[in-house]
């Protein structure tokens, strides 16, 4: 006989009777002779005392393992971090959809003060881009993508020249409306992006293309981008709901990224008598009234005077001065008002949300 074959009738000789393959019970416990001993053990062999204390002994382990599980971090849902905050991820859309715009503590709160106003307010961009370029959190990461545009493709020199002011102005007619100012605008800006000139060409064009990828994969996205994201692939629930996030949150930045949203969802709804521009405008300049930097020394200033012309007073001065007549104007601000007081009392039914 082979080896093999004595191996297992040796094996199978040690078995209780109950386990050798001719009684009724070899279908099932010839394919296992191990489970075959614990049930004739514990079924047969043993008092009723040494039983009860198996059971016991059982119901200790299963509470252990349970509470150990339960306390587990890698048994719970998976969590995605948001700064100091944390949501449920999601999948169905990339980037800042993951966050479950229901979920407590609202992940909006702090933007503003954190990250939107140093950002208006900083003397050198670099400084904001490296510190959030790195950021696994998409609106922190948009803050960079803010801080790179601001500056790029303003100041890109071609291959081994230098940026200087006149070579990004060249461009400028001197008959423009506000030349002068726009120069001006365009000197503060070379101000805030000059420790971005050490750069070689190649890494600015290949972090330009970088953070592009990111603004498009949604991994560098603003909160209002995400209801957008929602809206423009038809689900207008999670929009909403995102939406009413944010409005909640009451964060002045926040609540300025609402502004695209706004016009895509006023234009989309047949029933509502509204321009959808005007209101965008609305939620902006309600921004302003929230917390948002919005002075005249503010980045979103420089850039309204820089690349449209806008060059006198506030942001909201120069949102309003780009209008076509004075009853746009007085609407808008009507507006504003009205959305300014909604978001305070979150009135979402007059916010259309």
């Amino acid at each position: 006989m082979a080896p093999s074959i004595g191996v297992r009738e040796s094996h199978r000789s040690r078995l209780p009777d109950a386990c050798k393959p001719d009684v009724k019970l070899k279908a099932v416990f010839t394919l296992s002779p191990a489970l075959c001993r614990v049930f004739y053990y514990t079924t047969y062999a043993m008092t009723l005392k040494q039983r009860l204390l198996v059971v016991t002994a059982v119901m200790i382990c299963m509470a252990v393992l349970y509470f150990v599980n339960s306390h587990d971090p890698s048994s719970q849902k998976r969590q995605t971090d948001i700064g100091n905050l944390t949501f449920p991820i999601q999948a169905h859309i990339p980037g800042q959809a993951r966050f479950f715009a229901g979920s407590e503590p609202n992940p909006f709160v702090t933007v503003t003060e954190r990250l939107a106003n140093p950002l208006e307010r900083s003397p050198d961009l670099r400084v904001n881009f490296e510190q959030n370029k790195n950021s696994k959190n998409p609106t922190e990461r948009n803050i960079a993508l803010r801080a790179w545009t601001a500056c790029f493709p303003h100041f890109t020199a071609p291959q081994g020249q230098a940026v200087t002011l006149d070579s990004v102005t060249k461009g400028l007619s001197l008959q423009a409306p506000n030349y002068s100012e726009r120069v001006d605008a365009y000197r503060s800006l070379l101000g805030r992006c000059k420790n971005f000139l050490d750069l070689p060409h190649d890494d600015i064009v290949s972090q330009s293309q970088q953070l592009e990828n990111f603004r498009n994969t949604g991994e560098a996205q603003s909160p209002g981008e995400l209801a957008r994201q929602y809206l423009n692939a038809g689900k207008m629930n999670e929009a909403k709901a995102v939406a009413r996030s944010i409005i909640t949150s009451k964060d002045a930045y926040a609540i300025n990224s609402l502004s695209e949203f706004i016009a895509d969802m006023t234009a989309s709804a047949a029933s509502v008598h509204a321009d959808p521009e005007l209101r965008s405008m609305a939620f902006s300049i309600a921004a302003c009234q929230l917390g948002l930097e919005c002075g005249s020394d503010s980045l979103t200033a420089l850039l309204l005077c820089a690349n449209n012309g806008a060059c006198t007073g506030s942001v909201v001065d120069r949102y309003l001065s780009e209008l076509p007549s004075q009853p746009d104007r007085d609407a808008v601000l009507r507006e504003s008002r009205r959305v300014t007081d909604a978001i305070r009392e979150n009135d979402m039914s007059a916010l259309g949300l």
